[in-house]
């Protein structure tokens, strides 16, 4: 009769067990990454999103005040966007489009079309979700003056 002794037994399932923890974090670690950068990424979408509509809203605003030339008010529109941003890669990449009102009483319109890309690091490029060719937009729509 073969007896083995319980010290033999005891490190082998010890190995055992080690090589199961080993396993579960080949699985694990990839998707804890992949939220994580999910997280770090929308959170940053978000803080764009918010600052490109506070910026549509403000343009806007300088927007509607009356004036004689449309020429210089779409530049006052545009300075109010580059102001309102900041001095940050949205500024630079930001796409203002403006429609002013013809008369008192008229909508006018501002729409900033920003790149994704320029509001976050592509982080989730290799996990298949890629900011490439996606936009963020803020719109602001008020009465002109």
């Amino acid at each position: 009769m073969i007896v083995k002794s319980s010290n033999s037994i005891r490190r082998r399932s010890a190995a055992h067990r080690r090589g199961y923890i080993t396993a579960e974090l080949i699985f694990v670690i990839p998707i804890l990454m992949a939220l994580l950068l999910a997280i770090v990424e929308f959170g940053l979408l978000l803080i764009a999103s918010e600052r490109i509509q506070l910026a549509a809203a403000t343009a806007c605003r300088v927007g509607t005040q009356p004036s004689a030339d449309p020429t210089e008010q779409g530049l006052a529109v545009e300075e109010a966007v580059h102001v309102a941003l900041g001095n940050t890669a949205l500024a630079t990449n930001a796409l203002v489009l403006f429609t002013p009102g013809a008369a008192p009483g008229d909508f006018v319109t501002v729409q900033i079309d920003v790149p994704m890309s320029a509001a976050s690091p592509d982080l989730l490029a290799m996990f298949g979700f890629s900011l490439k060719d996606r936009f963020l937009v803020g719109r602001a729509v008020m009465i002109q003056q």
